[in-house]
């Protein structure tokens, strides 16, 4: 069960997603295949696709710190789908336990995390649909998603770096129908307390939205309607 902190990050990153998507469990694992350049060839991760789930909704890619599901990427990717957002786990091992049948793949080397991460990011937009597009790097993996963020295209929302002190870095500022000044509090509340750093809330949002004064009064924004069927 989440701790206290964690679920009540839950229950906020519900609205990362786009208005009117209903909380609900995983109803779709594929193997999105990825060959980066220089690859020889393609690699399966894991594509998890919650219910209510559409094109345009938000979607994070995972980079793990290794094949093994540690707690802290369990706690993450449980609490990513939770909120309705799509997931892609860079680890054929992943891709492998939740899709049987596929062929045996060797591990995704480190040194190839980066190129991987782009082919994720333009797989996303180009094959699934995805709007808001975030990277999230566990251990040695955080560097490669933080310097994801600095890339013109494919554009990322944000990156961070989780498994030590949180670190976070702004990406290009989403469109204004994205609501990021919304949703980036929110996606802060939820990292905050994925690494039980309770502090790192406020110097997240600061990173992604500016000073405070800087930021639209969020009691103002109406409620969106909801979409259609």
């Amino acid at each position: 069960m989440p701790t206290p902190p964690l679920r009540a990050a839950l229950l906020a990153l519900l609205l990362l997603l786009a208005p009117g998507a209903r909380a609900g469990e995983v109803a779709w694992w594929e193997p999105l295949w990825l060959q980066p350049p220089g690859a020889d060839v393609p690699f399966p991760a894991l594509l998890s696709l919650p219910a209510g789930w559409q094109p345009g909704d938000a979607a994070v890619v995972l980079l793990p710190d290794g094949p093994a599901p540690t707690p802290l990427r369990l706690r993450l990717v449980e609490a990513l789908l939770a909120a309705e957002a799509a997931v892609l786990e860079l680890d054929p091992h992943a891709a492998r336990a939740g899709v049987p049948g596929l062929s045996p793949v060797a591990a995704l080397p480190p040194a190839d995390a980066g190129p991987a991460l782009r082919a994720a990011l333009q797989a996303l937009q180009a094959e699934t649909g995805a709007g808001l597009l975030v990277a999230i790097g566990l251990g040695p993996a955080g560097e490669t998603a933080l310097r994801a963020a600095e890339e013109p295209a494919p554009s990322l929302a944000a990156a961070a770096a989780l498994g030590g002190p949180l670190r976070i870095a702004a990406g290009a500022p989403p469109a204004a129908g994205q609501r990021w000044d919304l949703r980036a509090p929110l996606l802060c509340a939820l990292l905050a307390g994925a690494a039980e750093e309770p502090a790192a809330r406020g110097r997240c949002e600061g990173a992604l939205l500016g000073p405070p004064a800087r930021r639209p009064a969020l009691a103002r924004l109406d409620p969106a309607p909801p979409r259609s069927p």
